[in-house]
């Protein structure tokens, strides 16, 4: 199960977001944090379609939604290990 642990060097705070997937397609999230805002995100996010997230418009992505209802930048919970900050901040 793949894990990211996030210690944010501006706040202070930390996440730790753990993605499974049974089915190569839906993507169960565990979030993890002591930031109120990414604990707001935890509560939102429980499983993803993966394909819908890597393949799809990114503002149509229900990552993206959740993230943008909390002001937050979905960098941190990219599907995709090859994502980068500058791909996101196009969106």
């Amino acid at each position: 199960m793949p894990t990211a642990i996030i210690r944010s060097g501006i706040c202070g705070f930390t996440v730790r977001a753990t993605a499974d997937c049974e089915d190569s397609a839906h993507v169960a999230l565990q979030i993890e944090s002591d930031c109120p805002n990414y604990r707001k995100i935890a509560e939102a996010l429980h499983e993803v379609d993966a394909f819908h997230e890597l393949f799809g418009d990114r503002s149509e992505g229900q990552i993206w939604k959740v993230c943008a209802a909390t002001a937050l930048t979905p960098v941190v919970l990219s599907l995709s290990g090859s994502s980068s900050w500058s791909r996101w901040r196009r969106a």
